[in-house]
């Protein structure tokens, strides 16, 4: 086979992207493939850390891991239902771009580093400047250091609705400024 080097990065990364359009279809241009992805970003990790907590080094009970996860989740998982229903049963003219390649290795690998340098120091100015606001510490920051042990990964989310929609923002804000593929994304 013979092929130009403009192909060969794109190749790498096609057969993985083809297998989301064939079997996500419509979905990836939806708003609502976005907010799975931020979802998806929070309860994989989650639940990976919450099995390692409650069955390899035996920190918490199921029990306790379940409480601490309902704590930090009810408000988010309540949201992500709603907003969901609302994506798949109102139509919406907002519709995002699916491109047929996937993007080059290079392309991925740099907006990989950059989304997470990015997301991870702007969520870090954040949280200093909710700790340095007196007021806004006291009255939406407060929460996140109210939840009582025990403590999970979980607890990390246990935060007033304006913290967390903040906290999200800023994570993302890498993807929300700067156009990536939705592979990248995910």
């Amino acid at each position: 086979m013979n092929m130009n080097n403009e192909q060969a990065p794109v190749l790498v990364l096609q057969p993985v992207w083809d297998f989301f359009v064939n079997h996500l279809g419509g979905f990836i241009s939806s708003p609502g493939f976005i907010l799975t992805a931020v979802m998806l970003g929070v309860y994989l990790p989650g639940i990976f850390f919450s099995i390692i907590d409650v069955f390899v080094s035996k920190r918490l009970s199921l029990k306790q891991s379940l409480a601490v996860y309902w704590r930090a989740m009810k408000w988010y998982s309540t949201f992500y239902v709603i907003a969901m229903a609302i994506f798949i049963l109102v139509p919406l003219p907002i519709k995002l771009n699916v491109p047929a390649n996937a993007p080059a290795f290079i392309e991925f690998s740099r907006d990989i580093v950059l989304y997470f340098l990015i997301g991870d120091f702007s969520s870090y100015v954040w949280h200093r400047i909710e700790h340095q606001n007196k007021w806004y510490a006291k009255h939406v920051h407060y929460v996140h250091h109210f939840d009582k042990p025990p403590l999970s990964i979980w607890t990390a989310m246990v935060v007033n609705p304006v913290e967390g929609f903040f906290g999200i923002f800023l994570f993302h804000i890498y993807g929300i400024l700067f156009p990536i593929h939705p592979f990248t994304f995910l």
